[in-house]
């Protein structure tokens, strides 16, 4: 599954970077319609889209997997990739607000214990334009919102000498928080017709940054409150690609 989301992730990029390569082209022969000059007629002043991709976080488990050693099980990777989905606004040259979330699963398996990894998020997410280009827009973004993660066992339990939980079985461990984000994101935007004031549209967008939880509950399995486990899992670095559509609105020829 991993494979596959890597290979999803480098199929946008490229496509993404090849889209942007070609709007940038100027210098080309009159007797050929110029993608540039099609793209700045297709260009858009505001819209409004719905998105979906995906994306992959780089945690450090070294101290979870640390804890849940003496149960010989595999260790949890460092990287995680998840499920995405945004409702948004643009205007093109002033910024973007979205709202949306993320959910994701990993799991591994040991000698006595199996575990799975599993968590949530739902955030609000804005941010300024830094050029003017009606096409490719350029932000730095901030988000804050709720996360919620899931640690489920099931075996020995008894070998990790957590308090309140069975000796044998299975149990969910639970931690919820206040989730802050911080990022750079690329949106490169189509619309067509090219001629009409209000277009459909369609959105690829590109995000680099970092994803915390400066506040959070303890962890808990039920009504009861289980000590020492660790937090790594509680802030991360991502790269997130979604595809979206939509409609647009032009109120403006894009400058020359």
């Amino acid at each position: 599954m991993r494979r596959t989301a890597i290979l999803f992730l480098v199929m946008i990029v490229l496509g993404w970077t090849g889209a942007v390569y070609a709007a940038g082209q100027e210098d080309e022969p009159k007797d050929i319609p110029s993608p540039m000059k099609k793209a700045k007629a297709g260009g858009i002043d505001f819209g409004l889209f719905v998105s979906a991709g995906k994306a992959v976080r780089m945690f450090d488990f070294d101290r979870l997997n640390s804890r849940l050693a003496v149960a010989s099980r595999t260790p949890f990777t460092g990287y995680i990739d998840d499920w995405n989905f945004e409702i948004g606004g643009v205007a093109t040259g002033n910024g973007i607000f979205t709202l949306g979330g993320g959910f994701y699963k990993t799991e591994t398996g040991g000698d006595r214990i199996d575990a799975e990894l599993s968590g949530y998020e739902i955030m609000a997410r804005w941010g300024g334009a830094v050029n003017k280009s009606k096409i490719v827009m350029l932000s730095p973004t901030f988000g804050i919102g709720y996360a919620a993660h899931t640690l489920s066992l099931d075996g020995d339990l008894g070998l990790l000498d957590l308090e309140h939980l069975p000796r044998h079985g299975s149990a969910d461990l639970r931690q919820a928080g206040m989730m802050l984000e911080a990022g750079f994101r690329a949106d490169l935007f189509g619309a067509w017709p090219d001629d009409t004031k209000f277009a459909f549209l369609s959105v690829e967008s590109l995000t680099i940054g970092w994803q915390g939880i400066p506040i959070a509950s303890e962890w808990t399995e039920g009504d009861k409150t289980v000590d020492g486990l660790p937090d790594d899992f509680t802030h991360s670095l991502f790269v997130r690609l979604s595809i979206g559509l939509g409609g647009a609105g032009r109120g403006s020829e894009e400058k020359k």
